[in-house]
């Protein structure tokens, strides 16, 4: 898993690396250097393309002001012209950093520009990349003095534009920027991701994001850290092996209450997506079967309401199904009668002791008193999110890491709050997902989502990790389709598709 970090917790690591691994801090930030350098020229050197002539660095006077100098040393040879240019005070700076300065300022190979005030503007060359290296991860959104100036400059430029650790003016923890905030093209971040790259602006600041190498393990960050992502390379260490001897019972079973006259596709969705993720056995509770249905899903016809949805008197022929089951999924197009919802609440409080996903109108149910289990998954967008807890969205937009991972703990279950990022979290542990497009925001996503986490569930996976996969399988399964469809023309039942040809 990649662990993300948010700011103290970086400088935690680099405590540790340099108080109890003994690694002197001047080599941390040569390391840090060097890989950025490295990342860049596989960047721009590695195939057959014109590579670019002149880099302008702009550095500050801490530590990312190091990394800048000590990149810029690397860089000599490489390009035409390196020029750095720099702000602050040589008095502030650590010995490593002025260490890199002095090399600069010294070298007759790089130009090094001190900036004093906006007239020298005029003497920085027309770069056609530019990184910055003004802050980093001890910086936020609350700049001032002379770096607005410098940033605003830099946002009028034209180029191509890397951000080391983290762009200028955007807080590492909360995603939160200033409004002249250095825009990049390449985040190149050290050791490990930070927190505010993927939530509020961040994501559009940051571009892609690599990881330097800083020369130990990585997964030290893994003991600093609660909060993490899923990559592809997690995919076969946390879904369960099948033996040979396994048959369909095995491989657990579902019971999906979904569907209305009006939603019937809603309960197609989730039903044939629960089959595709490779459930043993789903049976979909409907008052509205639908020809679409895989043939694999077993469908069991409802009576129904005045409003076309599952009567209450269904309840006894679909505890039957119920009771045989390890995994319940609720609320896909249920529709808003007071007549379903209550026969949803009789069969919550039945099966407490069962793993439940609910999503959708079966959130109605929730309030900020509700009292679920660990065995609960709630699958809530933010407007349902704000309706449980009270919340404005705002907040909840621009809190949505601390908002999910407090309303766990007194939910009591797990939460996956859908967005960008969708976040998971049971309260102790903490997921973000990285994977997924625009080509999602759909309606039926939502509904394939609940279906991918139920049929995950159902095998045997925890409740965190079932949404944590279920989020990713669901994203990737949209980026892979990509290479065949346009964004736009992307749709629900084409990321059901896809699923089983995904390499997991």
């Amino acid at each position: 898993m990649i662990a993300i970090l948010k700011a103290q917790q970086m400088k935690n690591c680099d405590d540790f690396a340099v108080d109890t691994l003994g690694i002197p801090s001047n080599i941390l930030m040569e390391n840090a250097a060097r890989s950025s350098a490295e990342i860049i020229l596989d960047e721009f050197f590695s195939d057959e393309d014109i590579p670019p002539s002149t880099i302008g660095i702009f550095c500050g006077s801490g530590n990312n002001g190091g990394d800048g100098f000590g990149l810029a040393r690397h860089l000599v040879g490489h390009f035409i012209l390196v020029n750095v240019y720099w702000i602050g005070s040589v008095e502030k700076m650590s010995p490593e950093t002025r260490a890199n300065y002095n090399y600069c300022n010294n070298s007759k190979e790089i130009k090094c520009l001190e900036l004093k005030s906006i007239d020298d503007f005029e003497l920085i060359n027309d770069d056609e990349i530019i990184v910055d290296a003004l802050i980093g991860v001890g910086g936020s959104e609350n700049l001032r003095g002379f770096v607005i100036d410098v940033l605003e400059f830099i946002d009028c430029v034209i180029a191509t534009k890397i951000a080391l650790d983290i762009p200028s003016g955007l807080n590492p923890n909360s995603g939160i920027a200033h409004e002249l905030a250095f825009s990049a093209d390449l985040t190149i971040t050290m050791f490990a991701p930070k927190l505010g790259l993927f939530l509020g602006a961040g994501i559009n600041l940051s571009g892609e994001v690599q990881v330097a190498y800083l020369g130990f393990s990585d997964d030290i960050a893994i003991d600093f850290t609660k909060i993490f992502a899923l990559d592809d390379q997690d995919i076969p260490e946390i879904l369960p092996q099948r033996e040979a001897s396994n048959t369909k019972f095995d491989n657990g079973r579902v019971t999906i209450i979904a569907g209305s006259e009006n939603m019937a596709g809603a309960s197609v969705l989730c039903a044939n997506a629960c089959v595709s993720i490779g459930a043993g056995l789903v049976h979909l509770s409907t008052s509205s079967p639908h020809t679409a249905t895989r043939p694999e899903v077993m469908q069991i016809k409802c009576k129904t309401s005045e409003q076309g949805t599952i009567a209450y008197s269904n309840h006894i022929e679909i505890d039957k199904y119920v009771r045989k089951s390890n995994v319940i999924a609720i609320g896909p197009g249920l529709g808003e009668s007071d007549e379903t919802l209550n026969l949803i609440a009789k069969i919550l409080e039945e099966n407490e002791d069962k793993n439940i996903v609910l999503d959708a109108d079966a959130l109605r149910l929730l309030d900020s008193n509700s009292e679920l289990s660990p065995s609960f998954i709630i699958t809530p967008h933010v407007g349902e999110m704000a309706r449980i807890t009270g919340l404005s969205r705002d907040h909840i937009e621009r809190n949505r890491v601390d908002v999910t991972i407090d309303w766990a703990i007194k939910l009591n279950c797990t939460i996956l709050l859908k967005g960008v990022p969708t976040v998971v979290s049971d309260g102790e542990t903490t997921l973000l997902n990285l994977s997924g497009n625009p080509a999602l925001a759909k309606g039926g996503s939502g509904d394939v989502l609940s279906g991918i986490i139920a049929g995950l569930l159902s095998q045997g996976l925890p409740p965190v990790m079932s949404a944590s996969l279920g989020a990713y399988l669901h994203g990737k399964a949209a980026d892979d389709l990509l290479e065949e469809k346009n964004m736009r023309t992307i749709n629900p039942s084409d990321i059901v598709e896809y699923l089983g040809r995904l390499d997991f």
